[in-house]
């Protein structure tokens, strides 16, 4: 599946999980983009998301209780070292249900708002806040999500203009984040 293809699949429930809930829903398509991935970066070839529905790597900790899986994740405990653990992650049953944990997730775990995800102004700045709480330990996390939302804004905006969501100020938050989005990176250039 290309990252266009996983867009137009998956962007519409990512709008409405996110819709009100001050998560750019840019930052999210990409960021299951990149926990949904194989070793070769195509979206939804690895096992945690195909087997198990878990499209953003959110790790099965003593607070969850529903279904975990253990399997093998690579973290940076050193930004240079690459190590390859064993740790459990969360099951679903749909991307829908992930997506929506995702969200649940960021707003109840304090250490989000306290590095400015909520308070973001820009795509931008929520995922550099989402990297600097510690959600990915990879060094690259945050400028990877950034190249994924710049190389498919098109895309982004083309399915949100043909989305109809169950609540229309859903449609309404998208495209003004996405305009936000737009003119920081024209304002960046």
């Amino acid at each position: 599946m290309t990252r266009e293809e996983f867009i137009r699949k998956f962007y519409p429930d990512t709008i409405r999980a996110t819709a009100g809930s001050g998560i750019f829903p840019e930052v999210a398509i990409s960021q299951a983009i990149v926990e949904s991935a194989n070793s070769q970066g195509v979206p939804y070839k690895s096992s945690l998301a195909v087997k198990y529905n878990n499209f953003f790597g959110i790790k099965a900790d003593k607070s969850w209780k529903g279904r975990a899986v253990r399997l093998k994740t690579d973290e940076y405990f050193d930004p240079k070292v690459k190590t390859t653990i064993v740790d459990g992650f969360r099951v679903y049953d749909s991307y829908k249900d992930s997506v929506a944990d995702y969200v649940k997730f960021l707003k109840e775990n304090a250490r989000y708002r306290n590095a400015g995800v909520f308070s973001a102004k820009t795509p931008e700045e929520q995922i550099d806040a989402i990297k600097k709480a510690g959600y990915a330990t990879a060094p690259s996390y945050a400028q990877t999500i950034k190249s994924i939302i710049k190389a498919n804004y098109s895309t982004m905006i083309d399915v949100a203009k043909k989305f109809k969501p169950y609540a229309p100020y859903a449609l309404v938050l998208s495209l003004v984040g996405i305009y936000l989005g737009y003119r920081y990176y024209k304002l960046k250039k």
